[in-house]
């Protein structure tokens, strides 16, 4: 991803179907390489990424499984849900978002 290698992105919201779900405190992505980072809030994962000439292809993510606050579950299965297979990205300035035929994922570097 031109401009967004080797970087970390707090997340600022995930749309899918319609509805909005922002992040909560303590969530990004972290790209470095071939390999992604997420923290959710609650719990973590780690996968390989490829990158494209304007796609990113997520592989499969392991992840911690911690019970967390209904909120926070919520959003974790909305992002994890999003963050699976290839995403059209577009980088402005420090945005960089995300786009599948599911929904938009909006990041912000940090």
């Amino acid at each position: 991803m031109s401009g967004v290698t080797n970087t970390t992105l707090k997340r600022i919201g995930v749309e899918t179907g319609g509805t909005t779900t922002e992040a909560p405190e303590g969530a990004y992505l972290s790209y470095d390489g071939d390999s992604i980072f997420v923290a959710t809030g609650c719990n973590s994962a780690f996968g390989p990424v490829e990158v494209g000439d304007g796609t990113v292809t997520i592989g499969a993510l392991g992840m911690t499984r911690m019970a967390c606050a209904e909120d926070l579950m919520t959003w974790e299965t909305a992002l994890t849900g999003f963050l699976q297979g290839e995403l059209q990205y577009t980088a402005s300035g420090d945005d960089l978002t995300l786009t599948s035929d599911n929904g938009t994922l909006t990041l912000k570097t940090i």
